[in-house]
């Protein structure tokens, strides 16, 4: 089942983001992650800075790993696939690399172990995605409103 919420945040001060995350999971219908492997999915569709408003805000990330860790995620996962990506990419001018390490949680590397999956009614035609999805219980996009 997929839930979306859209909640205006004022500015990235960190109280600000941690509540207004918390009140979009909410509206959301935040589900149960104890115990579960979860990957968020920012937006990073360069590694920009994130003052220049393309990559999701590296606070907005780390106030939902946050939360996720508070309600018992057992493993979190931080993964993209931007269009100028390369194999070893890490989302450092954004900031979101650091964040990764600060919280300790782990990086996933969409061009590791690809695979294709059928696309049913599509007539035999395959869609390509990263392998890391069978491992996961949950997938939280954040994608940057622009």
């Amino acid at each position: 089942m997929s839930c979306v919420s859209i909640v205006r945040c004022e500015s990235y001060e960190p109280v600000l983001v941690d509540k207004t995350v918390r009140e979009a999971c909410a509206f959301a219908g935040m589900p149960d992650v104890n115990g579960k492997t979860v990957l968020l999915k920012p937006n990073i569709l360069s590694d920009s800075k994130e003052e220049l408003g393309i990559t999701t805000h590296s606070q907005v990330v780390r106030s939902v790993i946050r939360l996720l860790k508070e309600q018992g995620a057992k493993r979190i996962l931080v993964g993209d696939s931007p269009g100028l990506h390369t194999p070893n990419f890490r989302p450092r001018a954004s900031g979101i690399w650091k964040v990764i390490r600060e919280e300790e949680v782990e990086w996933a590397d969409f061009t590791d172990r690809p695979t294709t999956y059928p696309i049913p009614y599509a007539r035999g035609k395959k869609l390509p995605l990263p392998s890391l999805l069978e491992e996961v219980d949950l997938l939280f996009s954040l994608p940057k409103m622009k």
